[in-house]
């Protein structure tokens, strides 16, 4: 009977615990940026000048376009420290406000890229399909003073929330160097 007694503190250790590590490390990976894969070059000169205003490519189309402008908006609130305003392709072409390159002068835009292909198989009891499809989203900074576009950032994913916070967590590194 003695042994009943330590049952909770076992079953505390042997179930809660593990589970509640593997929650803090799930939570924790979807941020993670691999330093290896960021592209060097993907990064304009003058990108750190603190008289700049990042402007956020807002999507006016697609699927769950105002889903996508909340979570990038959130992830730049949250871990973005520069100064950053949301706006769509037409303002940005439009808009007198936008028109002063020396202030909106980056642009990040994103890069979709997908695939898909389609399996028939035949067989004596009859035919099949296959879909496979993939999808990933990275992106790029554009300079509007300099009409440059640079290479993708290195920070995609397929998993659009993680492409958008680890963007907004390396170009605030960025902005510190």
């Amino acid at each position: 009977m003695k042994n009943l007694a330590f049952l909770p503190s076992q079953w505390v250790n042997c179930f809660i615990l593990p589970w509640m590590f593997l929650a803090l490390l799930a939570s924790c990976v979807s941020g993670h940026v691999n330093s290896k894969k960021i592209n060097k070059d993907a990064f304009p000169p003058g990108f750190n000048d603190p008289n700049c205003v990042l402007l956020l490519q807002k999507r006016t189309s697609g699927m769950n376009h105002k889903g996508m402008n909340n979570y990038l908006n959130k992830y730049f609130k949250k871990y973005y420290s520069g100064k950053f305003e949301m706006a769509s392709l037409e303002d940005i072409t439009k808009d007198p406000k936008y028109q002063d390159k020396k202030i909106y002068r980056y642009l990040l835009t994103d890069e979709v890229w997908t695939s898909s292909s389609t399996t028939r198989t035949t067989t004596s009891t009859g035919t099949s399909f296959e879909y496979n499809n993939a999808y990933r989203l990275g992106y790029h900074l554009y300079d509007l003073l300099e009409a440059k576009r640079y290479p993708e950032i290195g920070i995609s994913s397929n998993v659009p929330a993680k492409a958008m916070k680890r963007a907004a967590l390396v170009l605030d590194k960025q902005l510190h160097k």
